[in-house]
């Protein structure tokens, strides 16, 4: 998953604020609740199956009441747009009332926000949980399954913080742990295929490609393990550095099987990468070496990324670089204070981004969140002695999108290839008032960054989706592909980063005019 986010932690300030909820939900439960509620739900409750109905009690019940009217809080005071606590709170019902086959009044459904505002939402809240009891269904994941529900009115990027989303932040902002392999995700059990390698990794030195299939892990069959399981194990624990993995591996596209044993170690993950590995495996950032046109394409934009974009311009400057040619097509963004860091490298004095705040909300620590934050380069340590040419395509997004339209709208270089992605938005992760299930962080979508003009990037996939979305190539320079050629040459450039550099089979698509955007670029600084 790779997004822009501000990983700051929720701090005690708003635990504080929030703790009125719980107050409230404390004095409602001692209020006879069926007497006060004489309303459409407790009339569909008579018509609902009572079978395999086990009740509540009330330590259940103020735990369950507390978590949700705590987090619809939260939410409700640091999300992007507005969104009350009562929609979240509709939100809740609707979607417990759902999984455990509870019926509700239509009017929960299509005007909640009306429906909940004619009654006291606490009360309501407390009572549908009162009369689902504890079905097979929902037990134990009542709150999960209700916070789900918050988080379809949300935008996509909003949501749990899962182990692996943990992991990724982690990894985006210090070095990498683990063994580097990622899994393709699928239900059922093993053995499961290599989706995807990550470079530097102790995966990528042994060799490992996409395609190979995982058989044992430490002995353990894999045919007995779910995907979250195997993924773990390839994982490691972070405290015990260099734990020794033992894999059974199966090629791909071979028969027999291959024991490998590898560290799940700290590593630093590549991100700035050149246009062909040398043969002591190092990188060469030379697309055309005689004219000294240099080649550098960017993949997650971590903390440490803009350090090493600059080491590699300065060797390139100090080699004759004449020309540049920045390859952000393959780059899903990261840390938004890393993306402008590299931003910053290109430009001299002059706005990078904005980023926006709804009014009114509030950031981690629970200080009121200023409404937007300017980013502006300095000029120090900048290369802009070189001409630049940036290409882009739809699968730019987030910190690589920031890039491209700092450098187009202080016109630093000429944007090649097609529309980006549209994704502009921010996330903060925020701790949970007390932990549901395995989770104990949600991520919220915070605010939205513009590009210097002031335009809007972000696309909302919706009935208000704008008009103007994402970043489009500079006129003359629009290059459109094919889906499926733009998915072959991903996984080529993919191929090329992996592969062992004394390989000799040539891969598919290795030729310059095979990749229209690429050598469109190359055209360009010729006739020059």
């Amino acid at each position: 998953m790779q997004t822009i986010i501000s990983r700051d932690r929720m701090a005690a300030g708003p635990t504080t604020a929030l703790l009125g909820w719980v107050c409230c939900t404390a004095v409602l439960l001692s209020w006879p609740v069926r007497t006060m509620l004489a309303t459409p739900l407790t009339q569909a409750a008579a018509a609902a199956n009572d079978e395999n109905h086990r009740a509540v009690t009330e330590t259940e019940l103020r735990l369950y009441v507390g978590a949700v009217l705590g987090t619809a809080e939260q939410i409700s005071r640091s999300y992007y747009r507005p969104v009350s606590v009562n929609q979240l709170v509709a939100g809740a019902m609707v979607a417990l009332a759902d999984a455990a086959g509870y019926p509700v009044p239509r009017e929960l459904r299509q005007q909640p926000e009306k429906w909940l505002a004619e009654r006291e939402p606490a009360a309501e809240l407390i009572e549908l949980r009162r009369q689902i009891g504890n079905p097979e269904a929902i037990r134990g994941r009542d709150v999960v399954i209700s916070l789900q529900g918050m988080f379809r009115l949300l935008d996509p990027h909003s949501g749990f913080v899962t182990a692996e989303d943990r992991r990724s932040m982690t990894n985006l902002e210090s070095l990498a742990f683990g063994s580097g392999i990622v899994l393709s995700e699928r239900l059922g059990k093993g053995p499961f295929e290599i989706a995807d390698v990550r470079l530097g990794s102790p995966a990528h030195r042994a060799g490992l490609l996409p395609g190979d299939k995982v058989i044992r892990v430490n002995g353990e069959d894999t045919k007995n393990l779910t995907v979250a399981e195997v993924q773990a194990r390839l994982v490691g624990d972070a405290e015990r550095l260099t734990r020794k993995l033992t894999l059974l591996i199966q090629r791909r596209g071979a028969k027999e099987v291959q024991k490998l044993e590898l560290a799940c170690d700290v590593y630093t993950e590549e991100t700035v990468l050149g246009y062909r590995r040398a043969s002591d495996e190092a990188w060469d950032y030379w697309l055309e070496p005689r004219r000294r046109i240099g080649y550098v394409r960017l993949t997650e934009i971590r903390g440490d990324t803009s350090g090493q974009l600059q080491l590699v311009l300065a060797e390139l400057q100090r080699s004759g670089l004449r020309g540049l040619v920045l390859d952000l097509r393959d780059c899903p963004g990261g840390v938004l204070t890393a993306a402008v860091r590299v931003a910053d490298l290109f430009l001299a004095e002059g706005p990078i981004c904005v980023v926006k705040y709804r009014e009114g909300t509030f950031d981690p620590t629970g200080r009121p969140q200023p409404n937007q934050q300017q980013y502006t380069s300095t000029r120090e340590g900048s290369f802009v002695e070189f001409p630049l040419l940036v290409l882009i395509g739809p699968q730019t997004r987030g910190g690589g999108e920031l890039i491209a339209a700092a450098i187009q709208d202080n016109h630093r270089g000429i944007l090649i290839g097609e529309r980006t992605y549209g994704k502009a938005s921010v996330q903060q992760t925020l701790s949970l008032l007390q932990p549901v299930g395995e989770y104990q962080e949600i991520k919220l979508t915070v605010g939205l960054f513009y590009r210097p003009s002031g335009r809007n990037m972000h696309r909302f996939w919706g009935d208000s989706e704008p008009t103007e979305w994402g970043v489009q190539p500079d006129r003359g320079y629009e290059i459109r592909l094919s889906p499926e050629l733009h998915q072959k040459l991903h996984w080529a450039r993919r191929e090329r980063a992996l592969r062992n550099p004394q390989a000799r089979e040539v891969l598919p698509l290795e030729d310059l005019k095979e990749d229209p955007v690429l050598y469109a670029a190359m055209r360009y600084f010729q006739s020059r």
